[in-house]
């Protein structure tokens, strides 16, 4: 497995084409650990929630970063997304959020380079 691109929302930063599954938390938690041990582990999570309530449930510390800007994926790049259920009420975005660990559901993203047949 190459290194893993953490983020908080299932987007598709790059071209390419993409497959994306539901998974378990304890499916997030067991790939998320063997990256972080084999190969790496590139941080797009911006919210402290997500350390507090997911990192804390799962028992992991999940790294913040706040200062990247766009996030660049490999030709090849594997996804985990930790992300809320819902979306957030404009008047309510940067409140505190997602305070419950029911609030988040986990996605694992495979994504490969577009080909001429995929348009």
């Amino acid at each position: 497995m190459k290194k893993i691109f953490l983020m908080n929302s299932a987007m598709m930063p790059t071209d390419g084409v993409y497959t994306c599954k539901t998974i378990s938390a304890t499916q997030f938690k067991n790939i998320f650990l063997y990256a972080k041990t084999h190969e790496g582990i590139v941080s797009s999570v911006a919210y402290p929630e997500i350390q507090d309530v997911v990192g804390k449930n799962l028992d992991i510390v999940i790294p913040i970063d706040r200062a990247k800007g766009l996030t660049v994926l490999d030709e090849y790049s594997n996804i985990l997304v930790v992300k809320l259920k819902y979306r957030v009420p404009s008047e309510r975005k940067g409140h505190r959020l997602g305070s419950k660990f029911d609030d988040y559901e986990f996605k694992f993203i495979t994504k490969k380079p577009p080909s001429h047949d995929s348009i």
